[in-house]
């Protein structure tokens, strides 16, 4: 069996003809929200290992050796804290490039899962945020000009054009998915509204409604003294998030989600706690019994991670040690986002061709029908 990373359109397609098109089948009647994390831009964009390597790195330039107190050598001593045994600490110097540690490759990955612990430990006398804004460099790196979207971004466009992706919800700070929309429809007015600040939600003349509860770059970058401080990352803002009162509004709408849609996760890890508690609270409100229909969760992913399987332990609480094969079956789409979104495209253009058939082609005999619908879909 292909990995969901190699997995090919045409086969996607057949994961979509089979054992997941009752899913497929509520993508096209709009029962889904679609939720994003950052596997969804890893070809374009650095991911996690990518941030904490460009932490690291900016952190070691500016230490001053001569300094014993040097706010940016205890900055990164703090970082590397989070991750190294006092073995592994033999392998650093901060003399060299952190390319050049012997084992910088398994600290980057070993901080992808402490990243907002790790965005916290400012330099002490700098902004809360200063590791993201000037270290990171956010702005400048994911609100970037002259990178353009991916086959993913181009996918969850036109099913956004199809109206059949009316509510998705974005950890992500890029604007790729924007600018797919602007580049298949001209502009995203009447089509996406960005949900980002309490009172974007007064405005609901648009398709489709883009919740990104972690900040947009280019916002940032445009409006600094409004979406600077929406720009979220550190643990400090990710703790008790919902809870805040500037998040209460967007927090609400991202748990009336929850609720009252299934879910499709594309390359989320759903390791932050604010997610993890929307869905908890989700499940509190009202809890499903497996099986759902259509299935209340998929993930777009080639195994269920420990925090995607706490998610679905949490959707199926009182199921889930009786059925959890079955319940981790039906959740596994192995396909990436990067064929799974085109082909979800093609397999939603084709449904409303089928039906639109039915209607029309009166003439025809029952196997005639099967023959135009088999046309259509190899036309695909």
């Amino acid at each position: 069996m292909p990995t969901a990373l190699d997995i090919t359109i045409v086969e996607t397609l057949a994961l979509l003809d089979g054992d997941f098109a009752e899913f497929a089948a509520g993508i096209a009647h709009d029962q889904y929200a679609i939720w994003l994390g950052a596997g969804v831009s890893l070809g374009k964009l650095p991911g996690l290992e990518g941030v904490a390597g460009e932490v690291l790195e900016h952190l070691r330039i500016r230490i001053d050796s001569t300094n014993a107190a040097c706010k940016f050598r205890r900055s990164l001593d703090r970082i590397l804290n989070l991750i190294l045994s006092p073995e592994d600490w033999k392998e650093i110097d901060y003399a060299k490039s952190a390319t050049d540690w012997k084992i910088f490759g398994r600290i980057k990955k070993n901080l992808t899962g402490a990243y907002s612990r790790m965005l916290d430990q400012h330099p002490q006398g700098e902004l809360p945020d200063y590791l993201v804004w000037d270290a990171v460099k956010v702005v400048e790196r994911y609100g970037d000009p002259s990178i353009t979207p991916g086959p993913e971004h181009f996918g969850l466009a036109a099913l956004i054009a199809e109206g059949v992706a009316s509510d998705v919800a974005s950890a992500n700070w890029d604007a790729l998915i924007e600018k797919a929309i602007v580049a298949i429809a001209g502009s995203p007015v009447g089509l996406l509204q960005v949900r980002i600040l309490p009172e974007d939600v007064r405005d609901s003349s648009a398709r489709a409604r883009f919740y990104k509860f972690h900040g947009c770059a280019v916002l940032g970058g445009e409006d600094e003294a409004r979406y600077r401080e929406r720009i979220v990352g550190r643990a400090s803002q990710i703790h008790g998030w919902a809870d805040k009162a500037e998040n209460k509004v967007i927090a609400g709408k991202l748990l009336d989600l929850a609720i009252s849609k299934s879910t499709l996760m594309l390359g989320l890890s759903a390791q932050d706690t604010n997610i993890q508690n929307i869905f908890v609270v989700a499940q509190q409100s009202l809890p499903a019994s497996f099986p759902t229909h259509p299935p209340a969760v998929v993930l777009s992913e080639n195994s269920v991670g420990a925090d995607q399987l706490s998610l679905l332990q949490n959707f199926y609480k009182t199921d889930y040690v009786a059925k959890s094969e079955e319940i981790e079956k039906s959740a596994l789409l192995r396909a990436y986002s990067r064929s799974l979104l085109p082909a979800l495209w093609l397999h939603v253009v084709c449904s409303k061709l089928e039906t639109f058939l039915e209607g029309s082609a009166s003439g025809l005999t029952a196997d005639g029908e099967v023959s135009v619908a088999i046309g259509v879909e190899n036309l695909a």
